[in-house]
């Protein structure tokens, strides 16, 4: 970020500079600088310190009166030599966020055919020019408001015109495409003028109460069709496959990989190379990679619009995997080149922080950052009818920010999802304000995938070993799957975790793993194929009957495979398309998922919402510490699950009779004395 070439100054506060000169370059002559503007102003700086850092002299010096915005300046030395003023920290401080924060909705393009308006948010430059492409180029300068608002109204119809911003800023002209823009052409070279409009929405007909009456289907658009668009997701085809096939699950919610533009694929050839979609490169405009003609993005709009509202008409949500955590990279990005330095963290040496393992770090907690993130999921809800949120290392980003999001989107959509990665991620930003799992009770609506429930019932792999969880017979495990069964929100056998039910989002397996079946391959290598399609069944068990909200990766109910592949984010369609043959081959695992769910959605003590009510209603018990017994009850039902994850048979001799409703993937209504879990098996019983 810093330190790259001979000479470099950078304004780190309205009235502090901080340049720095290579030790080669320093003569015996006297240091001394001065700063010249466009309008050829000169001011006499005066060095207040020096210090030694690596190879160069960092020189600190004041300014006698503020920096004016929007004027360019270079620092030049006693040698004559000259560089650019870069705005650097000075984006971050309070002053700078009150001078500049702009709370108008229209950034952006709002468009009419006698007259669009374009605007973009970028303070520190000192002048921007926005260039259309209409068979040539013309260039409008744009004209900058108190805020850092630069705009220009173009007098003629602009509709699907390619457009761009020329930034200039920090020394340098950038061309970037409109962080605001609504469509961008394949492979994001220009920014595309579109007129959405707002779908007709469609309901789905069964109501979410609460997030724990969710259940959760993580799903590629890509992996779900020969043709991975959006159009082929959204198409009934009557068959045993795609929609029609995943609303035949009873699942409530698709929660879809991301879907708007990223690198890693040509969109112009959207099926030469493969991406999960991580690699983002904009917030508002969709990946033309999704559409089927990726050269029409209004067209891929639409395409998306209906295939949500199909999803609906099945009775099934969609909620949408997005990426604020990170962007591909820094210096190419729309945010870097309208406004260097802001929406990124930054350490206090000047680095950039990489908590997110890609290279940088989006800072939520900049006014404007903030502003855009939300911006973007309202933007979701009203133009696409999404239905929830997937955060991706959501621990990144600030407390806040989410519960910014969540009050706007609860108040358009009262079951509105949001939920995500909180871990614990090393950023810059203060740990009590990260939107992580330690600050959960802070963050009313927003739940967390539940990293110890994977450990407890399924194990954690490393490069070396593949740890077993209680469902793969570590019985060592089984006080902590106590404490996940109930959503964590207790310490017994574990420590409390989550300050609500409604908190934790239960999982063995995501899109970034082994699949469940691949995993269990790996850890019991030495078992029978038989006993590895039971520890399976039971780990759905777990998923699906335990206390929060449960969460499925598509095809872990038909024992998808990856064929051994742990991160397989662009490993191609053979490896990650979803292969429907296997329904009809592992039809029994379906089943027993789809009577699961059955069962969660007809006895609500599998969906209570209060720790008070987890206090008084789930008890836990055990036989030889190895059989697990979870009990649930409510004014109406009493239910006992017994897992036995072990090669013996147990046998029960309860005190009263009792009806047993599930034995095995086995539905039932029989009403027993005593009866026996065999090796590896689930039996559910009914007292009331």
């Amino acid at each position: 970020m810093r330190m790259h070439s001979f000479f470099e100054a950078y304004l780190d506060d309205e009235d502090l500079l901080h340049i720095y000169r290579k030790k080669e370059s320093i003569t015996e002559i006297p240091v001394s600088f001065y700063m010249e503007d466009t309008d050829h102003h000169f001011l006499d700086l005066m060095v207040e310190s020096q210090e030694e850092v690596d190879d160069y002299i960092c020189y600190t010096c004041k300014l006698s009166k503020p920096i004016t915005y929007g004027i360019q300046y270079d620092v030049v030395h006693e040698l004559g030599r000259r560089t650019p003023l870069e705005f650097a920290m000075v984006v971050k401080t309070d002053r700078f966020e009150q001078r500049f924060y702009y709370d108008g909705d229209d950034l952006g393009v709002s468009y009419d055919k006698n007259g669009t308006m374009f605007k973009v948010w970028a303070p520190t430059a000192y002048r921007v020019d926005l260039e259309i492409l209409n068979g040539e180029r013309i260039i409008y300068p744009m004209f900058r408001d108190e805020h850092g608002v630069y705009s220009r109204k173009v007098y003629e119809d602009v509709l699907h015109q390619r457009y761009h911003y020329l930034v200039s800023v920090n020394g340098h002209i950038f061309a970037t495409i409109d962080p605001y823009g609504k469509a961008v052409d394949a492979n994001a070279h220009y920014s595309i003028v579109v007129n959405p409009q707002k779908p007709q929405c469609i309901q789905p007909k069964t109501p979410i109460e609460s997030e724990v009456d969710a259940v959760v289907y993580e799903l590629s658009v890509r992996d779900a069709s020969e043709a991975g668009t959006f159009q082929a997701l959204g198409m009934s085809n009557h068959s045993k496959t795609g929609i029609d096939y995943f609303a035949s699950l009873g699942i409530t919610h698709v929660q879809l990989l991301p879907i708007f533009d990223f690198f890693g694929v040509d969109d112009s050839r959207p099926k030469k190379f493969y991406n999960w979609g991580y690699d983002v490169n904009h917030w508002f405009s969709l990946s033309n990679a999704y559409g089927s003609n990726p050269f029409n993005p209004e067209q891929s709009i639409y395409e998306c619009q209906m295939m949500i509202q199909e999803f609906h008409k099945k009775d099934m949500r969609v909620n949408i995997d997005v990426v604020y955590n990170h962007l591909y990279e820094i210096e190419s990005s729309s945010l870097y080149k309208t406004v260097p330095y802001y929406y990124f963290q930054i350490t206090d040496d000047y680095t950039y922080t990489n908590a997110s393992m890609c290279g940088n770090d989006i800072d939520s907690s900049r006014l404007m950052c903030r502003k855009m993130i939300v911006a973007s999921s309202q933007y979701m809800i009203d133009y696409f009818d999404i239905d929830g949120l997937r955060f991706d290392l959501m621990g990144i980003l600030d407390v806040d920010t989410l519960n910014e999001i969540s009050k706007k989107a609860k108040a358009k959509k009262a079951d509105f999802m949001i939920y995500g990665e909180g871990w614990n991620m090393p950023s810059s930003l203060q740990e009590d304000k990260r939107a992580a799992i330690i600050n959960n009770e802070k963050m009313e609506h927003v739940a967390h995938f539940s990293d110890v429930f994977r450990q407890a019932v399924k194990g954690d792999p490393s490069n070396t070993y593949y740890d077993k969880g209680y469902a793969l017979g570590n019985v060592a495990r089984m006080f902590q799957t106590m404490n996940v069964l109930g959503a964590s929100v207790g310490d017994f056998g574990y420590h409390k975790i989550f300050s609500s039910p409604t908190h934790a989002l239960n999982y063995v397996v995501c899109h970034d793993g082994y699949t469940s079946f691949d995993y269990i391959n790996l850890a019991c290598a030495d078992e029978p194929n038989e006993i590895k399609r039971k520890k399976h069944k039971m780990m759905l068990v777990f998923v699906l009957l335990a206390q929060g909200i449960p969460f499925l990766h598509a095809g872990q109910e038909f024992l998808r495979t990856k064929k051994g592949v742990r991160n397989s984010y662009n490993s191609g369609d053979d490896i990650n398309r979803l292969d429907y043959t296997l329904i009809a081959k592992n039809a029994d695992v379906v089943t027993y998922t789809k009577d699961l769910i059955s069962l969660r959605k007809m006895y609500p003590v599998f969906r209570k919402r209060e720790v008070e009510d987890i206090y008084d209603h789930v008890i836990y018990d055990h036989v030889d510490e190895k059989m697990l017994v979870y009990k649930v009850s409510d004014e109406d039902h009493e239910l006992h699950v017994y897992f036995n994850p072990t090669g013996e048979t147990f046998h029960v001799q309860p005190l009263e009779s009792q009806t047993i409703i599930f034995s095995d993937g086995i539905v039932q209504d029989h009403n027993v004395d005593q009866f026996d879990v065999y090796p590896y098996g689930v039996l559910i019983t009914k007292v009331r």
